[in-house]
């Protein structure tokens, strides 16, 4: 399934390789791979999985969302959409660097209690892989925005999850059906908390407004 995925994007893989290949950025050009070979990508930059390492992708792949949002913004009438992103660059670094081991985190014992055989920072840097390529390959859907860059952004997304069960799979050499789980439901777990936080919101603006 992966390789007929991967030879049907190859027209667009080799568009987004020779956009990368020219950016001083080597971790762009393995981002790029690992969205199109995840497996190949994963085995190939093992020796990353450590702390630093990992923090060095998911920084730069946080710097690259942000220059997209801030591309985005500086087309729109709002001055102060622009001026919110350019000083919210060093609160996205925190949180989304913390946030992604967090997430890895919740992954990793999901995928322990179901029999994984994978360390956390292996798993770690696999999800950082998969992070990278998609935001690499959304980038400019995220800049043009709207309903078009909305509907691209929605098929890469669709992608690279398709990519994170294959990535869950081989990390930690597991069934297809458990590799599912792990990779939906720490997802779904995150959807039901932000309903609930937004039904209580709303019971309390209800409540007030009484």
């Amino acid at each position: 399934m992966a390789s007929r995925i991967s030879g049907i994007l190859s027209p667009i893989e080799n568009l987004y390789m020779a956009v990368v290949s020219a950016i001083p950025l080597k971790q762009m050009k393995v981002w790029v791979s690992a969205y199109f070979h995840p497996v190949d990508a994963y085995n190939q930059n093992k020796k990353d999985a450590n702390f630093g390492a990992v923090a060095v992708h998911l920084i730069l792949i946080v710097l690259l969302g942000w220059v997209a949002s801030v591309l985005q913004a500086a087309f729109e009438p709002n001055s102060l959409a622009l001026s919110s992103r350019l000083n919210g660059i060093i609160f996205s670094l925190v949180y989304l660097l913390i946030a992604g081991f967090i997430v890895s985190a919740a992954c990793w014992v999901i995928a322990k209690v179901l029999g994984g055989k994978g360390g956390f920072m292996e798993q770690t840097l696999a999800l950082a892989l998969i992070y990278g390529g998609y935001t690499v390959i959304a980038f400019p859907f995220a800049v043009i925005g709207g309903g078009i860059g909305f509907a691209f952004g929605a098929i890469a997304a669709l992608i690279a999850l398709y990519n994170l069960y294959v990535m869950i799979k081989e990390v930690h050499s597991l069934s297809s059906g458990r590799a599912v789980i792990v990779a939906l439901l720490p997802i779904i777990i995150a959807v039901l908390i932000v309903m609930l936080v937004i039904a209580a919101l709303g019971a309390s603006s209800g409540s007030r407004a009484i």
